[in-house]
């Protein structure tokens, strides 16, 4: 079964600096009060979430948690009968604040509930998106779209799209709908990077993707932000940037192939290809070394361009279901002719 959708279809590939993006606002996630056991369940999700994430970086909790209790006892006890010389304690003092700075990361990391963008619609006429956009935030996210891509919360999906056909004739209504972004990334010496998600992420761990996330709103935190100030371009940009340390000046085309919707958790995502000027070798080394968000996938892998087909093939099913849409939608156009000048 395939297990995406596309909601927006190019015909053909559209430049970025040939997209035209217009933006209006469209509806909230809100429960009447006869829903109110969903926003319970909602609730609840959040709060099995938090523990869960707590329990896959259990390791990295308790061992920043022991350093910095090592560095108060030393620190306390015997700093004042001079035990150990100055230059430790100088460096006792620096790994302390390390050690607090990591937990205070993994803590920020597991419960932070940012904003996000509420994907309420789009249309493409000719080279001119239009986007119905509001806001929703990622407590809405885990406790809608995540847990119905939990297998065995199917009954919850179910009931979740029934509940919006029936108030609002809207099988999406009651998910969190947020939008995200990802991209086929091709090297200069025609490679597509391929990662495995690591196990600390909120969902789909395990499971192949290409590069993206979630669009972040009003990222600067204006005051007055209009709806008509969303780039979409730069929400992708910064997070190629995190996962693979990709700059602005790294890229040489960037192209829009439309927008596909994963069918289980209703999560909508706009897909993208990036032909880069920097080689395989260039950003391997980056995502090892500069990627501040690296974590996010526990392997990154190089598939000739030749070889997507293959790979699509073998794991068909198997990937993040937008992400499979991203890549058959390149490798469509690819084989068709489209990229061959640039890829």
């Amino acid at each position: 079964m395939q297990t995406w959708e596309m909601i927006i279809d190019t015909e053909r590939p559209i430049r970025m600096g040939d997209l035209e993006i217009i933006v209006g606002d469209g509806s909230p996630l809100s429960y009447p009060n006869a829903r109110l056991a969903l926003a319970n369940e909602l609730n609840q999700a959040w709060r099995d979430y938090i523990v869960d994430m707590t329990g896959r970086r259990v390791n990295e909790i308790v061992d920043a948690s022991v350093k910095i209790k090592l560095g108060e006892l030393v620190s306390k006890y015997f700093e004042p009968v001079k035990i150990f010389s100055a230059g430790y304690l100088r460096k006792l003092g620096a790994d302390l604040q390390v050690s607090k700075k990591e937990l205070v990361e993994i803590v920020t990391q597991i419960a932070r509930i940012d904003s996000l963008y509420r994907f309420c619609g789009a249309e493409l006429e000719g080279n001119t998106l239009t986007l119905a956009l509001s806001n929703t935030d990622f407590k809405e996210y885990i406790g809608t779209t995540s847990k119905a891509s939990i297998p065995e919360q199917k009954d919850f999906r179910e009931r979740l799209v029934q509940a919006g056909i029936d108030d609002f004739n809207d099988e999406n209504y009651y998910f969190s709908n947020p939008l995200a972004t990802c991209a086929v990334v091709v090297t200069s010496d025609g490679y597509v990077p391929l990662g495995l998600r690591s196990n600390v992420v909120a969902i789909y761990p395990n499971t192949w993707h290409t590069f993206g996330g979630y669009n972040k709103p009003n990222p600067k935190n204006e005051e007055n932000f209009q709806p008509g100030k969303i780039d979409l371009l730069t929400q992708l940009m910064n997070e190629l940037s995190g996962e693979a340390g990709i700059t602005d000046a790294d890229v040489r085309e960037r192209y829009f192939l439309g927008i596909a919707r994963n069918v289980v958790t209703r999560g909508p995502e706009a897909l993208f290809y990036v032909q880069l000027d920097i080689t395989k070798s260039e950003l391997e080394r980056r995502w090892l070394t500069i990627a501040p968000d690296r974590f996010e996938h526990r392997n990154v892998t190089f598939y000739r361009i030749s070889g997507l087909s293959g790979f699509i093939d073998q794991h068909r099913g198997r990937m993040v279901p937008t992400g499979e849409a991203c890549l058959v939608k390149y490798n469509e156009h690819y084989q068709a002719g489209a990229f061959r000048r640039v890829a």
